[in-house]
């Protein structure tokens, strides 16, 4: 979901002398490109997002309970960048996607539960709204497709690139031929050649926003 602009109700007054309540907290700030316009993501952001990538990777049953701790800090650091990137795309004018695919991603998330049923169910009982799922929806696939026309600009792994990797690896693949070896070592150059993209893009964008962590999540 987009971080709020201003946080809503972190403090419910309460009457004359008592203690305020502490509903939420930000975890993190930074700033966005297109407007210059400060972000927010604060630890119920963050829960909804967890639980939500939870549905996705493992079920509908990991994201019931406390998510494991040591996600906390993973998922803020993946939602921060996932924020920068769609910033990055929608300066770019190039974050389109249709409401049609946006609805099989949310499809696709309801047949994890079974039913339209579950799936309600369990979005009431972690205070998830509808519209936030769609705007998950909608960023996740525009990063997505952001990231693979940066892969696609960087160029494909060559044969050369494969050949040269197989006789740097050589002696961890256990002997294996070249031409067995192949398509193995491809995969694996494309995978450090992913990774590393993302990583710098990542790390340039972070630079520009102004990201600060307000809270540090320990395992």
């Amino acid at each position: 979901m987009r971080p709020r602009v201003l946080l809503l109700a972190l403090l419910l007054a309460l009457p004359a002398a008592a203690e305020p309540v502490l509903l939420d907290r930000v975890v993190a700030v930074f700033t966005t490109a297109t407007d210059g316009t400060q972000q927010v993501i604060t630890l119920s952001d963050l829960e909804r997002e967890v639980r939500l990538a939870l549905v996705v990777r493992a079920g509908p049953e990991a994201a019931e309970g406390e998510p494991p701790a040591e996600l906390w800090a993973a998922a803020l650091d993946w939602l921060l960048s996932e924020h920068l990137i769609l910033d990055e795309a929608e300066q770019l004018d190039i974050a389109q996607v249709d409401a049609a695919e946006i609805q099989r991603e949310v499809e696709a998330l309801v047949q994890r539960f079974g039913s339209e049923a579950a799936f309600e169910d369990f979005l009431r009982r972690h205070d998830i709204g509808r519209a936030e799922v769609l705007r998950v929806a909608r960023r996740r696939l525009v990063v997505g497709r952001y990231i693979e026309s940066r892969i696609r600009l960087a160029g494909a792994v060559t044969d050369s690139e494969v050949a040269s990797a197989y006789a740097q690896r050589k002696d961890q693949l256990g002997g294996m031929a070249f031409e067995e070896a192949k398509p193995l070592i491809r995969a694996q150059l494309e995978k450090e050649r992913r990774e590393d993209l993302v990583a710098n893009l990542v790390r340039s964008l972070r630079s520009r926003a102004g990201v600060r962590i307000l809270h540090r999540f320990e395992d």
